[in-house]
């Protein structure tokens, strides 16, 4: 494990449900981020299924080739399947989509849960991220928490 994946998991976590009234359990936890931070709201989804519901990821990227988000996702899938735990894939279509699209289809055939949606004359921007699927986003992960 990274630094930053042992501070948000075995620090940020706890204390945000130790200070705040937080439903702490999986079901009402969902992650999200933008670009590097999409990538790790997907990685962790995947790799820390006893703690979210659902993630979602604007412009991360999901590479081409690279095996170790598939890996993931195949070690923990009995997990994933048994909570219904979804990911949302957002990707402008001058942001690469191609390596998530991929992803995605992985992603089917281990029968997991995901949504992918390309976002038309968008590239690397959260601002256009934002503006076009912050709704999406939102309905998206409201439908995979459960109180």
């Amino acid at each position: 494990r990274g630094e930053v994946e042992t501070m948000l998991v075995d620090e940020l976590i706890p204390h945000i449900d130790r200070s705040y009234r937080t439903m702490a359990q999986s079901e009402s936890r969902a992650i999200a981020g933008f670009s590097m931070g999409g990538a790790g709201a997907t990685r962790l989804l995947f790799t820390h299924p006893q703690l979210f519901c659902a993630a979602a990821s604007w412009g991360g990227g999901a590479r081409s080739g690279d095996s170790s988000l598939v890996e993931a996702a195949t070690a923990a899938v009995e997990t994933l399947k048994q909570r219904n735990t979804a990911l949302l894939q957002i990707k402008g279509d001058a942001d690469r989509p191609e390596g998530n699209q991929e992803f995605a289809e992985q992603l089917n055939r281990l029968g997991l849960t995901n949504e992918m949606i390309v976002l038309e004359n968008t590239n690397h921007n959260l601002g256009l991220y934002y503006e076009k699927s912050a709704d999406a986003m939102m309905q998206f992960l409201g439908r995979h928490i459960r109180p």
